[in-house]
């Protein structure tokens, strides 16, 4: 199996993107989760707050009133933080990938390794090297002792396409497993 494609920012984002999602998964944190979490907070709180006034306790409504505003702060400070630190990366990746992005690259599956190809240079890892095989945000990502593969999905005819390139991969994988 082969696929041929041209890098762009957004790949190398959604590699970044993947590796916090296993990031999450491991410490038992969901970004959006907490996000969700913290806006039902605040509104349920921004309620409180209006039924206590109505109610005629407008001191504990100014109480509530402050949690409800502090909390939105708090929602807002972390939306806002991730947005800037997704700037900052996309920034960061595209004076880091500038030169990658400009390069036609074709990965090819072979039962002795994953073959690239870019600019001419070929480079070979056997399948004993590679950790694992991956997909997440729209591609497959092939870890090798050495770094990673990025294969966008775009250079698929569709999901069902680039799920049977990701599991060729895992199979290759297996069996040089078995066989070492």
């Amino acid at each position: 199996m082969e696929a041929k494609y041209l890098l762009e920012l957004e790949d190398f984002v959604a590699l970044n993107q993947h590796l916090q999602d296993k990031e999450d998964q491991q410490k038992g944190f969901s970004y959006t989760t907490f996000v969700v979490m913290t806006g039902v907070g605040c509104i349920v709180l921004a309620g409180v707050t209006a039924y206590l006034f109505i109610a005629g306790n407008p001191e504990t409504a100014l109480a509530c009133g402050f949690t409800s505003v502090v909390g939105a702060y708090m929602f807002f400070s972390v939306v806002r933080n991730r947005v800037v630190s997704l700037r900052a990366l996309r920034q960061r990746l595209r004076e880091e990938t500038k030169q990658e992005m400009s390069k036609e690259h074709s990965v090819r599956l072979t039962a002795t390794g994953v073959i690239d190809t870019c600019d001419g240079v070929t480079q070979s890892v056997p399948w004993s090297s590679v950790k694992d095989v991956e997909t997440g945000r729209g591609c497959v990502f092939i870890f090798t002792d050495g770094g990673v593969w990025i294969i966008p999905g775009r250079c698929f005819g569709g999901k069902a396409d680039l799920e049977e390139f990701a599991g060729a991969a895992r199979r290759y994988r297996t069996g040089a497993e078995r066989q070492a």
